[in-house]
């Protein structure tokens, strides 16, 4: 019994290291400045203006906005057209290749909606460790 319990650990600490992912870390409460919620809803409004979904998101740096972005699938017939993807591509666009160098535990993306993989995948490629919704604040 106790050799079949250890070769199931052994087992599952083998397959956590061989598919790795990103887990989240929820804090209790974190506090959204007005001016980026002010941000996030003008944002959002954008969005349905263009009959996409009311998400949106802002990407700062050191508590500044560098980065705005809204859903523009529909608006663009684009699958990729994400808020998330759209405030870090528009950090990019802003910095260009500054953006690789600026302090990673600066950065913070933030959201009115909780992001989806492929949003959590451009998150962990550009490094930004820190992501606050409307529904859980939470640091990849």
């Amino acid at each position: 019994m106790i050799k079949r319990i250890l070769l199931i650990a052994i087992i599952s600490i083998f397959l956590l290291l061989i598919f790795q992912s990103q887990f989240y870390g929820f804090k209790t409460a974190v506090k959204i400045p007005d001016h980026i919620k002010k941000e996030l809803f003008q944002l959002g409004e954008k969005a349905l203006q263009s009959k996409d979904v009311p998400i949106a998101s802002v990407l700062t740096y050191e508590g500044k906005i560098i980065g705005r972005g809204y859903n523009t699938v529909k608006r663009d017939s684009n699958i990729g057209g994400h808020a998330e993807i759209n405030a870090i591509s528009d950090a990019y666009k802003r910095y260009g290749e500054r953006f690789s160098k600026l302090d990673r535990d600066k950065l913070v993306l933030y959201s009115t909606f909780e992001p989806c993989e492929m949003c959590k995948g451009a998150m962990i490629h550009y490094n930004i460790k820190k992501m606050v919704t409307n529904q859980h604040p939470a640091k990849i």
